[in-house]
């Protein structure tokens, strides 16, 4: 996968110096990094409770060179360079090393197809570089919010494709933290670089929270495939919504 070539030969020093850092902390910190781990919440829809947002922004920071990625400026360059855009809920996550490297793979279950050919109800698997930390909070590049259980997100992805040196296979985010969008409990959607850390990435066109109706005026016209409120909701297509209208 493209991105995680750039990943390695930047982080490769700047990890070294992380890990150096690293082992000065406790026997409990340590244990962060250990063998993988799971998490499940929710049930391919709402979590139970509503929809998580992330508030803790105590987040450590894996510094990344912002020139690592392939620049994008604004939603449309996201859905261009995207093979697959969804929306869906995260239910899940497992955490692994790949040589020094933390990984945090989320699971998801695709509620809408924006772009490309996965359907509603597939179950797609996010790599992102970093790890949740036992005491809340992240450890990622530039101190986003990682994907967690329980979000509703829309995800601009590549293909699936094999992951670094691991027997793990699952999609890569486009223009890293950027190709990841979160919807507040109240309906709002926000872009991963405005709910906390120190982004280096931006979208000139996303600069707050932004309604439904707004969101998707940003993609190309035509762009949804198909539309859900719920996993087990009915598909509709844009023909039937037409033929109906």
């Amino acid at each position: 996968m493209l991105y995680r070539r750039n990943l390695a030969a930047v982080l490769g020093a700047t990890f070294l110096l992380f890990c150096l850092t690293a082992c000065s902390q406790s026997a409990a910190d340590a244990s962060e990094e250990d063998s993988p781990v799971t998490a499940v919440s929710g049930t391919g829809s709402e979590a139970e409770g509503g929809l998580y947002f992330p508030t803790n922004m105590k987040n450590e920071i894996i510094w990344a060179d912002a020139a690592s990625y392939n620049i994008i400026d604004n939603v449309e360059g996201l859905y261009e360079q995207s093979e697959n855009v969804v929306v869906a809920f995260v239910t899940g996550y497992e955490a692994y090393l790949d040589g020094n490297m933390p990984f945090v793979l989320s699971k998801a279950t695709v509620s809408e197809t924006l772009k490309g050919d996965l359907k509603i109800g597939d179950e797609i698997a996010i790599e992102e570089l970093g790890q949740h930390l036992k005491g809340g909070g992240d450890r990622s590049v530039d101190g986003i919010p990682l994907l967690f259980p329980g979000m509703k997100v829309i995800l601009f992805l590549g293909s699936e494709a094999s992951l670094g040196d691991t027997d793990k296979t699952g999609y890569g985010l486009t223009g890293s933290y950027l190709g990841k969008f979160i919807y507040h409990p109240d309906g709002t959607i926000y872009n991963f670089s405005l709910i906390g850390g120190d982004p280096e990435l931006t979208l000139s066109d996303v600069t707050g929270p932004l309604t439904e109706e707004e969101f998707r005026a940003l993609l190309p016209q035509g762009s949804t495939t198909a539309g859900t409120s719920e996993v087990t909701g009915t598909e509709t297509t844009a023909a039937e919504t037409a033929a109906a209208e």
